[in-house]
Parts: structure tokens; sequence; C-alpha cells
């Protein structure tokens, strides 16, 4: 059996589509579209304010020294805290789910520990 790919970034006509399904295929997929995941995600990013920053760094210092909650969960539980702390306490901010706000703390906390590291 031949192995064929298709490359998701080409645009192609709705005939040709037709043309590569073979005969006992599923009908109908010439109108199908097909979206590449990595470009839709990036169109809609949304700047961090230094509002919005500073929230974050407070639901993480209030989270992280909660005695309640503490550290012993895991990372999505851990984070899915700091975000509802963030969304309950935004003025004017766009909400974030707890993945924005990991992936957000990673980025600055890389920067501030090269500014540390050259701080010494």
């Amino acid at each position: 059996m031949e192995k064929s790919s298709i490359d998701l970034n080409r645009e192609t006509s709705s005939t040709s589509v037709s043309e590569t399904q073979p005969k006992h295929g599923v009908e109908g997929l010439e109108n199908v579209v097909i979206h590449n995941e990595d470009e839709s995600r990036h169109k809609c990013k949304v700047k961090w304010s230094k509002e919005a920053i500073i929230l974050l760094i407070s639901g993480w210092l209030n989270t992280s020294k909660d005695a309640i909650v503490g550290n012993d969960q895991n990372s999505t539980h851990f984070w899915a805290h700091i975000a509802e702390y963030y969304n309950t306490n935004k003025k004017g901010e766009q909400a974030r789910t707890g993945r924005q706000c990991k992936d957000h703390w990673n980025k600055m906390n890389q920067k501030v520990a090269h500014f540390n590291g050259c701080y010494k």
C-alpha cells in the first residue's frame, strides 16, 4: 500500500482534495477546512499588563504560602488556584487559565533568575 502525505500549510482547492480521496472513502470531504493549530494559537496572544503581572505574583505568593492548600498538590491544581485568585481579583483584565498563568510565570521566572545571577 502506498503512503501519501498532505501539506497542511498549503492551500488546496476543493477539487484536489476530492481527487485524492479513494472511491470507497467518505464522500463530501471537499468542503472540509483544515486549520493549522499552531497558527491559530499564536494569533490571539494578549499581553500582560503590569497590574496583571503584579496580580499573578500576588496569587503565586498567597497560594504557595497558604497553610491549608500548601504545596501538597499537583501542578495543575496549584496553577488552577492561582488562576482562580487572579480571576476573582482582576479589575478590567482578561480572565486567565491556570496554563496561561503557569506559562507566563515561567517566562518571568527565567528573566528574574538571570537578573539575580548577574546581580550576584
